[in-house]
């Protein structure tokens, strides 16, 4: 009878030792949580970065446009004063 007894102390010994490790790999955080996290959190950063340099490329894009768009007016701002030259030379040749 005793030799069961210790039998069964043993037993009941090692089931706890068992349980103890299984709550114990139970409880450890998931390490795909923190490296999600992570990525999710350098995914951010990314767009930050990315919306910084389309903010970038859309003020030199804007500054382009106006500058073209000065250009084109001095342009045609001269075109006109010589072609109002010329059709004064030719009304006054005539």
């Amino acid at each position: 009878m005793s030799a069961l007894t210790f039998l069964g102390v043993v037993l009941g010994g090692f089931n706890a030792i068992l349980l103890g490790v299984v709550i114990f790999i139970l409880k450890q955080p998931d390490p795909h949580k923190g490296r999600e996290a992570a990525e999710i959190h350098e995914l951010g950063e990314r767009i930050t970065e990315l919306s910084k340099h389309f903010l970038t490329f859309e003020k030199k894009f804007e500054k382009q446009i106006t500058e073209t768009s000065g250009q084109n007016l001095a342009k045609l701002d001269r075109f006109s004063k010589d072609m109002g030259q010329q059709l004064k030379d030719i009304h006054d040749s005539l």
